[in-house]
């Protein structure tokens, strides 16, 4: 989640949270989460959990006309907690509970944020949005693609 403010220069000052779950490397290949993985969807997995909060500036290219595509190109600083599920231990405790017992190491770290977006505006107050996210920091490296709605007035 980002919000914006782009002043008549069509600078652009963002500040927003993301959190990207993903599958941890270490992750043991016979690790289930039995019954209660099913029913939570896989969110109660043993993920990776990486959040950052951020703060970037950038530039807005516009479109040739208020509801062609433009060019949201941004970068900046975010301060990134990352969790890694660690010391796995077996579990035998039935299909009902995961197999593995495990602790999470949580990191944090600067991380430099670069967002680029082309965004579609189709009205004066809606719009579409297309975003690849490059996320760099000595503990992480995070490459990834967004999808997003724009609210609120567009110019």
């Amino acid at each position: 989640m980002n919000f914006n403010f782009i002043n008549k220069r069509d600078q652009i000052f963002k500040i927003g949270y993301s959190c990207v779950l993903r599958k941890s490397a270490n992750t043991p290949e016979n690790f289930s989460n039995g019954l209660s993985g099913l029913i939570s969807f896989g969110l109660s997995n043993a993920l990776q959990r990486i959040e950052t909060f951020q703060v970037s500036a950038g530039k807005i290219f516009p479109g040739k006309h208020i509801d062609s595509p433009r060019w949201n190109l941004t970068a900046g600083l975010g301060y990134t907690t990352i969790n890694t599920p660690t010391d796995w231990q077996p579990n035998s405790s039935g299909w009902l509970a995961p197999n593995y017992t495990y602790d999470f190491r949580k990191q944090r770290t600067i991380s430099l944020v670069l967002n680029p977006k082309i965004e579609f505006p189709f009205s004066g107050i809606y719009g579409f949005s297309l975003s690849p996210l490059l996320q760099i920091s000595t503990k992480s490296f995070y490459v990834g693609i967004g999808f997003g709605s724009l609210f609120g007035r567009i110019r």
